[in-house]
Order: structure tokens, then sequence, then C-alpha cells
């Protein structure tokens, strides 16, 4: 059965924590960061995590770790842990911006759940605001909005990726005023291109 907090007192806690660090030899790290993915699977589990909040930090660097093993099960913790309505942590922690940039790299191999992340962050208005201010702060500004546009319509910008959650990104980011402004541009003949993709 998967691992619960009343399973981990706080010394045992504190000790798992030291595991999760990119220095930390890869047998170790990746059975510490299982235990902390089964916890992210259950209601206990991801109350602990909410009252260590350094694991969301600690998860996100783990994004970046040398080993596809240890990112993919980062990715899913993250996953797991937005799913909940709960999300404001990770909002807060800047997470959005950070995953904008690795969604736009063609060699991102973790593009899908990066999408299905930013669909459940954009979910409530406060997401979805911190999304489409996070978009016009990017180099391109507000046409980065386009961008993403262009790689949700493009079956060939990454070979690892079908960028299907984006869609529901656009849904839940209509809801700020700013965004649906730049939906309903005619300039940029967004609801034209997005509109063949609602007949399935």
């Amino acid at each position: 059965p998967p691992p619960t907090w009343a399973d981990m007192d706080m010394d045992n806690w504190k000790e798992l924590v030291t595991f999760l660090t990119q220095d930390t030899r890869l047998e170790l790290k990746s059975k510490a960061l299982g235990y902390v993915l089964g916890l992210t699977g259950t209601q206990d589990g991801q109350e602990l995590i909410r009252k260590h909040k350094e694991v969301l930090r600690i998860l996100l660097d783990l994004t970046t770790d040398s080993d596809p093993q240890i990112v993919r099960d980062a990715y899913s913790a993250l996953l797991n842990l937005s799913a909940s309505d709960d999300v404001a942590e990770l909002v807060g922690l800047g997470v959005i911006p950070r995953f904008l940039d690795s969604l736009t790299d063609p060699r991102q191999k973790h593009a899908d759940k990066i999408c299905m992340l930013l669909s459940n962050l954009t979910r409530q208005e406060d997401g979805a605001a911190a999304f489409v201010k996070s978009v016009s702060s990017l180099p391109h500004g507000q046409n980065s909005l386009y961008t993403l546009v262009d790689i949700f319509d493009r079956r060939d910008y990454n070979k690892d990726a079908e960028f299907h959650h984006l869609a529901m990104v656009f849904s839940n980011i209509s809801q700020v005023s700013t965004a649906r402004k730049l939906f309903l541009d005619r300039s940029k003949c967004i609801i034209p291109r997005l509109l063949p993709y609602t007949q399935f």
C-alpha cells in the first residue's frame, strides 16, 4: 500500500528530504522520490507535503535532474499535487513562467505533463491570471500566447508531445479579460485556428 503521513515522524521526514537533491546518489534519491511520489497520490500525503512546503521547491529542482526517471517522477509528483483545488502554493512559487519556458523547448520530453500541470494550475482565476501575466512577460510579450497556439496547432513541434492539454489551458485562461481580448483579436486569427479542434 502507498505510504501515509502517519508512518512518518518529523525526524524521518527531515532525513528523507536530505536525499532529495540532485547531488544525492541515484539509488537513494530514487527511493526517496518514489516515497514522496506515493504520498502525493493520497489525501493524507498531500496534507503532509503542504505542511512542509520546501518539498515543492525540491520537486521543482528535480525536474532538471540529470536522470530521466527522476525528472519523470518529479513531474508526476507535481502533477498529483496540482490536481487538488489548493494550488495557490505552486502558483505562488512562480512555477508558471518556468513551465512555460520548458514547454516551448522543442526537445522537452515531458511537455505533455507540463501541459497537464498548466491546465490544473489555471483552473482557478488566480492561476489563470498568473498564466496570462507570465505569457505577457515572456520575450515576445503578448505574442507569446500566439506562439503557444502555434505549438498546439503544429504536429511536428516536439516529437515527444501532442500538446492536447493546451486546449484546456486556453479554455481556462478565457476567464481572464486580457486573454479574451487576445483570443478575439481578428488580426491574429486565433479563433479560426482553434475552431476545427472543437469538432472532435
